[in-house]
């Protein structure tokens, strides 16, 4: 994910770009993500949860869980046009 920010001349107001691969571009991640975001702007950042190392992410997804859950997880989180789920290999 990627974000370009940019103060809009004479006007003072903050624009910002947000890029984002496809994975986190899911609905309900998005929200989750912009109310954080929004808790952030309105100084109250510290009442979000620290933070985790992605590399906490990545173990769990490769050390965690099985290829059945992962399938599960999929069927279950990705739009409803998509008719079977994604595998690797």
């Amino acid at each position: 994910m990627r974000f370009v920010i940019a103060r809009e001349p004479g006007s003072g107001r903050w624009l910002l770009l947000e890029l984002q691969h496809h994975l986190i571009g899911i609905t309900r991640r998005w929200r989750v993500m912009h109310a954080e975001v929004r808790v952030v702007l309105d100084g109250r950042a510290h009442e979000l949860a620290a933070p985790q190392p992605f590399r906490n992410l990545v173990a769990q997804a490769r050390l965690g869980v099985d290829a059945k859950a992962h399938e599960e997880f999929s069927r279950n989180s990705w739009p409803t046009s998509t008719s079977r789920p994604c595998r690797s290999g």
